[in-house]
């Protein structure tokens, strides 16, 4: 009971939302821009957003389920914990056997992203690799093979012989992935290539009609964060508590960003920025930029947060949010002012 009341209070407290936006001039250096963007009323969509060309696509957020590294040395994989995925293994190589989720660990990944805290970890630390590979250190071109089942809950969405997965991630190299996969019970057993795209930071799978490769975002270069729902985990709660938030998730490929609640959005200049310590976790944005007000039952946003970032080509921004609903009164419209300074 008391943990169901925690779970009701962090519901009211951290959920949220956005989607496409109304209008975008181009900001210039000294320029303000306001834009405002909508998951929907469900949270169903993720929204790429370009703080030069303002969103550059809309799609729906819970049509994967994997989510591969696409570099030539990356073979990091990530569940999509906006809607639920979970993942754990038995460490075993039986794929045939491995019929139930019995006595499984689900774990889930960390809502930064970082590649060291995944809920799949190094599924390459049971390897065996070529005898080229074996007499040199690792080259992109390299083999690294495994076959430890690795098993994957999609959510309570799903009926149960859809819920369930199972995977082996038997190979990694410099331009693929090769994976197996199948149904608990053996039914819709398959293998899949999945290539890599270097136009693209990740290259996405789902089991949904057998399973398959998916396009998720735009060109790498694009793209400056994602709205969306993600997993954030609770850790001041016993046991820790994951539960789904709303918020802008940084490009992995050179994006920094940092949070400071001090200082008035005016007084923030290149200068300041320039000296600010600023960080490539995904979630540097995230979503605690807005807060739930009980006595009003609404959603606030926090007047004194303020964001810089730091795009890939080194320019420096600010930007703070304004708003989290729209001219009719609807919640998950968040409106933010940004600027190139």
């Amino acid at each position: 009971m008391r943990l169901l009341l925690t779970l009701s209070i962090l519901s009211l407290l951290f959920s949220s939302c956005f989607k496409e936006d109304d209008k975008v001039v181009l900001a210039t250096p000294g320029g303000a821009t306001v834009a405002a963007v909508a998951l929907g009323s469900d949270y169903e969509n993720q929204v790429f957003f370009s703080l030069r060309n303002g969103v550059i696509l809309t799609n729906d957020h819970a049509a994967w389920d994997l989510a591969f590294e696409s570099s030539p040395n990356g073979y990091h994989v990530w569940i999509n914990g906006g809607k639920g995925v979970l993942a754990g293994t038995n460490n075993s190589p039986d794929f045939t056997g491995t019929t139930t989720t019995e006595g499984i660990a689900w774990h889930w990944d960390e809502a930064s992203w970082n590649p060291d805290s995944t809920a799949i970890g190094n599924w390459k630390q049971d390897i065996s690799r070529t005898p080229e590979a074996l007499s040199s250190t690792m080259r992109t071109d390299e083999a690294a093979q495994s076959n430890r089942v690795y098993l994957i809950d999609r959510g309570s969405n799903y009926a149960t012989e859809d819920r369930y997965w199972k995977v082996v991630f038997q190979s990694v190299d410099g331009s693929a992935y090769r994976i197996k996969y199948g149904r608990l019970d053996n039914s819709l057993p398959d293998s899949i290539t999945l290539n890599k795209d270097p136009q693209q930071a990740y290259t996405y799978f789902t089991f949904d009609n057998g399973g398959h490769n998916i396009v998720m975002e735009p060109n790498v270069n694009a793209w400056d964060f994602v709205f969306t729902r993600y997993r954030h985990i609770f850790y001041y709660t016993t046991p820790p508590t994951p539960y789904f938030v709303n918020g802008a998730l940084l490009n992995p490929d050179g994006m920094t960003a940092a949070l400071d609640s001090i200082t008035p959005y005016d007084q923030i200049d290149l200068g300041f920025a320039e000296q600010m310590a600023l960080h490539d976790a995904r979630n540097a944005i995230g979503y605690n930029w807005k807060y739930y007000d009980f006595s009003a039952q609404t959603y606030v946003v926090k007047p004194h947060f303020s964001y810089v970032v730091r795009d890939r080509e080194g320019y420096y921004w600010k930007l703070r949010f304004l708003d989290f609903y729209n001219d009719q009164g609807q919640k998950g419209y968040p409106k933010f002012e940004y600027q190139r300074l």
